[in-house]
């Protein structure tokens, strides 16, 4: 793993916590949780470091949409 590829999911994993975090302090828990990202992780794998640990499913904007495991869904497709 490149030193980039371990910061960025640092950085996915953080992100990830202050959803969790956020979503505890609502009065109802959110359905599902989404990360959502300008371009697509650096690493294929780097996505589900952060949905199978935290149960959030990382979303990224591409040329023709978007992108992501159940990107239709979260997106109301």
């Amino acid at each position: 793993m490149s030193t980039a590829t371990h910061e960025e999911v640092i950085a996915l994993e953080q992100k990830a916590v202050d959803h969790v975090e956020i979503d505890h302090t609502l009065p109802t828990s959110a359905t599902g949780l989404h990360l959502v990202l300008c371009e697509p992780p650096g690493e294929d794998w780097a996505a589900d470091a952060v949905r199978d640990p935290f149960t959030i499913h990382v979303l990224w904007g591409t040329p023709d949409g978007w992108g992501g495991e159940k990107a239709g869904t979260a997106l109301g497709g």
